[in-house]
C-alpha cells in the first residue's frame, strides 16, 4: 500500500513543482512611482517585472536599484533616484521600511555611486545575468545613467555598487507616503 501511494503522490508534487517553476516570471509588483513624475499616495503603476531589461526609466532617473522577491526571506524594494534631488523608495518584504517613501538625495550623495560604475565599466557590462534553469534566486536590477543590468544568476560581483547605494538609502531622511482610503 505505501509502495502505491508513493507512485501516486510523486507524480503529483512533481507536476505542483513544475508547474510553479513555469509561471515563475509571472511575477507583478505594484508601484505607484516606477513612471510617474511626483507619486501621489494611492496612485498605482502595474509593473511586470522584470519584463524587459532594455526598457530604461525616464531620462531624469540617475539610479534605479531594485532586489526582487524570492520563495525564502528576501529583501525586496525598489529605489530611485532622480537628477533634481527627488529620491523615492518601496518596501515591498523583509526590509525596515515597508511600503513607500520619499525623500532628497543631493547629486553630492549620488555621485559616489556614479563614480563607482563609471570606475567600474557599468555600462559594458550585459543587460541580463541568468539561467533560467536555476530557480528560486532574487535578481539585483540597476540602472545607472540608461544602462540596465539584470542580475540574477552567473553575473559580475557587483556587491561594491550594491553596498553604495545600500548606504545612500540609509542615509536618506524617508517620508512615508500616506495612502487614499
Amino acid at each position: 500500500m505505501t509502495l502505491r501511494l508513493l507512485f501516486l503522490c510523486v507524480p503529483l508534487l512533481m507536476l505542483l513543482v513544475f508547474n510553479s517553476c513555469r509561471n515563475k516570471n509571472k511575477v507583478v509588483a505594484e508601484s505607484s512611482f516606477a513612471t510617474n513624475d511626483t507619486p501621489q499616495a494611492g496612485d498605482s503603476v502595474v509593473v511586470v517585472l522584470p519584463a524587459s531589461p532594455d526598457a530604461p526609466q525616464r531620462a531624469d532617473t540617475l539610479v534605479y536599484y531594485q532586489r526582487t522577491m524570492c520563495f525564502g526571506s528576501c529583501p525586496s524594494f525598489i529605489f530611485i533616484a532622480k537628477s533634481d534631488g527627488r529620491c523615492y523608495y518601496e518596501g515591498q518584504n523583509f526590509v525596515d521600511l515597508i511600503g513607500e517613501y520619499q525623500g532628497n538625495c543631493e547629486q553630492e550623495l549620488i555621485q559616489p555611486i556614479l563614480d563607482l560604475a563609471a570606475a567600474m565599466r557599468y555600462d559594458t557590462l550585459q543587460s541580463v545575468y541568468d539561467n533560467p534553469m536555476v530557480t528560486d534566486l532574487p535578481s539585483v536590477i540597476t540602472e545607472i545613467e540608461g544602462k540596465r543590468v539584470i542580475n540574477r544568476y552567473g553575473g559580475p560581483r557587483l556587491k561594491s555598487l550594491y553596498s553604495a547605494i545600500d548606504e545612500v538609502i540609509a542615509r536618506i531622511n524617508w517620508e512615508r507616503l500616506e495612502n487614499k482610503q
